[in-house]
C-alpha cells in the first residue's frame, strides 16, 4: 500500500463516515462566526471623567466584533476625533500613534496568526478613554490542484478528502485559545477562561505552527508541551471539536497603564494596568524607549532617565510574569 493510499485513508477515519457523508451532501454553507465569549485580559473601558460637551471624544467607526475571525492581515482603523487628541493603537507586536487631521484619522494595524490584542488609547485634556479589542487571524491555506488523472480510487478519494480538509481548515466554526494542561494521545486539554476545553488533533493532517512575529514556522505534535499556549480553530465533526489548524504562540504581552515604581538600580519598573493588574518589568539594553511629545504629536527617541511615576506608558512585555523584560515602551510627555 502506497503512502497516498495511506494518508487518504488517515483522512477518511478523521472525518468520519457520517461525516464524510453529511458535507458531501450539504453543499457550500459558509461556516458560523465564532462564539466564543471575550478572553480581554483588559477588558475594562474608561468612562469620560468630565462631561464637556466642546471636546468629543474619538469615534471608531466599522470596528470587527469581539474576537471576530479574520483571514486579512490588516485591520483598518477609521474615525473622528478632535485635533487635539492624543490617539495611541498597541498591540503585542508595535505601538503607534494616530495622526488626526481635519477632524478624522485612519491607520493600518498589522495583525499576527493567532491572537491579536490591539489597546485604543485617547487623551483628551482631562478625559481618556480606553477600548481593548481582541481578535483572531488565521492565515488561510493555499488550495492545490487536485491529480486530474487520478483513475485509481484511492487516489480519487484521496483529492476529495484532502480537498473536505481544505475547507474545514480555512473556515474553522470556532477558536479555542488558552494554556495546554494535559495532552493525551491525540487528545489536548486547554485551559480557557478557568475552563477545561479538550481539542482533538489529527498529527498526520493538523498544521502546527509556531508564531514568530508576524510569521509562521512549522513545527510538529511532538513540539508541543504541557504549559505552551496555543490557538486552535476548530471544526466540530461529528460532536468531536477538532482542529486542523494549530498554533503556538509566543509569551508575549500589551500593558497599557501607569509608571508606578522606578527601581534605578536593577533598570526595572512598575506599571499598573487600567485593570489595575501589576506588572514589574526589566528595561534591557535591547529595549525600544520612546516617547510621544503631546505639543508636537511626534515621537522621540526616550532614555531610562526621563521615566517618571504617574506617567502613562505603554508596553510590550517579553517573557512570564516571573521574569518579564519589556521589548518596548511609549510613554506620553
Amino acid at each position: 500500500m502506497n503512502k497516498e493510499v495511506i494518508v487518504a485513508i488517515i483522512i477518511g477515519v478523521a472525518l468520519g463516515i457520517g461525516g464524510a457523508l453529511y458535507f458531501s451532501n450539504s453543499g457550500s454553507k459558509s461556516a458560523p462566526r465564532p462564539t466564543n465569549n471575550t478572553l480581554s485580559l483588559n477588558s475594562v473601558e474608561i468612562t469620560p471623567k468630565l462631561t464637556d460637551k466642546s471636546k468629543q471624544l474619538a469615534q471608531f467607526s466599522n470596528l470587527p466584533a469581539q474576537e471576530a475571525l479574520l483571514t486579512k492581515n490588516q485591520l483598518t482603523l477609521t474615525g473622528k476625533a478632535d485635533e487635539e487628541s492624543i490617539l495611541i493603537a498597541a498591540n503585542r507586536l508595535e505601538i503607534v500613534p494616530l495622526l488626526v487631521k481635519k477632524g478624522a484619522f485612519t491607520s493600518e494595524i498589522r495583525l499576527k496568526p493567532g491572537v491579536n490584542e490591539i489597546v485604543l488609547y485617547e487623551s483628551l485634556k482631562d478625559r481618556e478613554q480606553l477600548k481593548i479589542l481582541k481578535l483572531f487571524y488565521l492565515e488561510v491555506a493555499k488550495e492545490s490542484k487536485p491529480d486530474s488523472e487520478a483513475t485509481e480510487e484511492a487516489d480519487i478519494l484521496k483529492d476529495k478528502l484532502e480537498a473536505k480538509v481544505l475547507e474545514l481548515r480555512n473556515k474553522p466554526e470556532r477558536v479555542v485559545s488558552g494554556e495546554i494542561k494535559a495532552l493525551s494521545g491525540k487528545v489536548l486539554t486547554l485551559l480557557e477562561k478557568g475552563s477545561a476545553q479538550k481539542i482533538t488533533v489529527e498529527p498526520e493532517i493538523t498544521d502546527f505552527s509556531e508564531v514568530s512575529g508576524y510569521s509562521l514556522n512549522p513545527i510538529t505534535y511532538e513540539d508541543l508541551s504541557k504549559g505552551d499556549t496555543v490557538t486552535a480553530f476548530i471544526s466540530d465533526i461529528g460532536g468531536d471539536k477538532i482542529s486542523y489548524t494549530l498554533y503556538r504562540e509566543p509569551e508575549l504581552t500589551i500593558a497599557a497603564g501607569k509608571v508606578s515604581n522606578i527601581d534605578d538600580k536593577d533598570y526595572q519598573i512598575t506599571l499598573i494596568d487600567f485593570d489595575k493588574s501589576s506588572y514589574g518589568a526589566d528595561i534591557e539594553t535591547s529595549t525600544i524607549q520612546k516617547l510621544f511629545d503631546s505639543k508636537s504629536k511626534k515621537v522621540q527617541k526616550s532614555g531610562f532617565s526621563k521615566l517618571e511615576i504617574g506617567q502613562r506608558i505603554f508596553a510590550r512585555l517579553i517573557g512570564t510574569p516571573e521574569a518579564y523584560s519589556i521589548a518596548e515602551y511609549l510613554i506620553i510627555d
